[in-house]
């Protein structure tokens, strides 16, 4: 029914909704590590406080996404979307109301943050790729990732240009924004008329169908009446094992790796390149930039190429940026240390696959699981949002106090662990990856 609708302004301001939401909660995730590039010397932070800081949003995305996966599959995309899309810019809000020093709440904070983050991140994919007619689904469903880039650039912007005038704490204060997206999308976005064909409710689906496009259903389109909805069973994910291998895999590797050279890197970049934090964020502006234009690049690749060949060009791409600004990071290039060109670089790769990767996990699994396929590739990436801050302060030794010494140290094994993980990725991705689409075929007879 949904393929045989055409795109109409009331879509596109339905996707505008939830690709703005995606931009904004990205700027809440990332914007930390600009925050501690400046509150870790103020508060002599140790390597162990600043990685829990920056680990305990990954804690609380992967959780988050567990929970979500199960309850979207069963009570439906738009209220863990809502619920998720709220708890991140009130626990943002929060934060930028701790007193000072209190690392402690800090990271509590940011662990509800990432729940948030988590649920909201399950149910927006699947809501994307299901609203969308498939012949339009890989070019839009990777088009909404644009914004996300602009998302994080949005963070060294504001820490570039308002730091010095409103501080840290005006900086997190930006971050309850995304509450407007929450009630715009109670107002605005239906519930997903595929999620709802799949639960039998035929009907609700037609209504929701046309509110989402405007129109009426194409004559012969629309179902007669409403069917018992399928009956659901955790395990029914185990059924799809070549697909959870690759989220688990390409996605967990994937996210590993960005959190690692991202929740670090502007600490490393500062005190190993003796960089004031004003100065870090302007470079990661470049950064952010680059990153948007690759995923204006593989937006626009994945319709031509496939999603696999396109997800191999992304990781592989990454890890050879990234290796060679870390191997031979001092020799300048225009007068810029290879290391800060090489990053920039990789950002095209690593932050512009994204376009391609994010909404892969909800069109490789049947309607009915896609909630749960979509929260096993949040899991992973959550875990890897974990693991990558993780690996770089354990090679620098938890309890040292952030320092130059420290971070020089940390810089070599630990950038290179994240170009083998991108590596990997991209094996996975040429080794078990698909350019299938099977979101129209549902494991249940009633989800057509």
């Amino acid at each position: 029914m949904i393929d045989d609708f055409p795109l109409t302004p009331r879509y596109f301001g339905a996707l505008a909704i939830l690709s703005g939401a995606l931009a904004f909660e990205m700027f809440d995730f990332v914007i930390v590590s600009f925050l501690l590039s400046a509150l870790a010397p103020l508060w002599k932070l140790t390597f162990g406080q600043t990685a829990i800081i920056l680990l305990a949003a990954g804690v609380g995305a992967m959780a988050g996404s567990a929970i979500a996966g199960p309850l979207t599959d069963r009570h439906g995309r738009r209220p863990l979307l809502i619920v998720g899309m709220t708890l991140c810019p009130l626990a943002a809000i929060a934060i930028g109301l701790i007193p000072e020093g209190a690392w402690i709440v800090f990271a509590l904070l940011r662990l509800v943050l990432g729940l948030g983050y988590g649920i909201a991140g399950v149910a927006q994919f699947a809501m994307i790729v299901e609203m969308t007619p498939l012949r339009h689904r890989t070019l839009l469903a990777s088009a909404t990732m644009i914004p996300v880039a602009i998302g994080f650039l949005m963070a060294p912007a504001a820490m570039s240009l308002l730091y010095a005038a409103v501080g840290w704490r005006g900086l997190a204060l930006l971050g309850g924004i995304p509450v407007i997206f929450a009630l715009l999308v109670a107002v605005f976005i239906p519930e997903s008329p595929r999620w709802l064909l799949s639960r039998g409710r035929r009907q609700e689906a037609i209504g929701a169908a046309r509110r989402l496009f405007g129109v009426a259903p194409v004559a012969g389109t629309a179902p007669r009446r409403d069917t018992p909805a399928p009956t659901t069973r955790a395990g029914r994910l185990l059924d799809h094992p070549r697909e959870l291998a690759f989220v688990i895999v390409a996605y967990g590797c994937n996210s590993t790796a960005i959190a690692g050279v991202l929740m670090w890197g502007p600490v490393l970049v500062g005190m190993v390149l003796g960089m004031p934090p004003q100065q870090v964020a302007g470079f990661f502006v470049i950064v952010g930039v680059c990153g948007l234009l690759g995923r204006v690049a593989f937006t626009i690749l994945p319709p031509r190429i496939g999603r696999r060949r396109a997800g191999a060009v992304h990781m592989l791409g990454a890890a050879a940026c990234l290796t060679l600004g870390t191997v031979f990071p001092y020799p300048p290039v225009l007068g810029i240390p290879l290391f800060l060109v090489a990053m920039a670089a990789s950002a095209f790769f690593f932050d512009g696959g994204l376009a391609n990767l994010q909404p892969h996990a909800a069109e490789i699994f049947p309607v009915d699981v896609a909630g749960r396929g979509m929260a096993a590739s949040q899991v992973a990436v959550g875990a890897g949002k974990i693991l990558g801050p993780l690996i770089l302060a354990l090679l620098a030794g938890t309890s040292n106090v952030i320092k130059p010494d420290a971070t020089r140290e940390a810089l070599v094994p630990g950038f290179l662990t994240m170009a083998a993980l991108f590596a990997v990725a991209g094996l996975a991705f040429l080794l078990i990856g698909s350019d299938a689409d099977r979101t129209d075929r549902p494991s249940t007879p009633n989800a057509r």
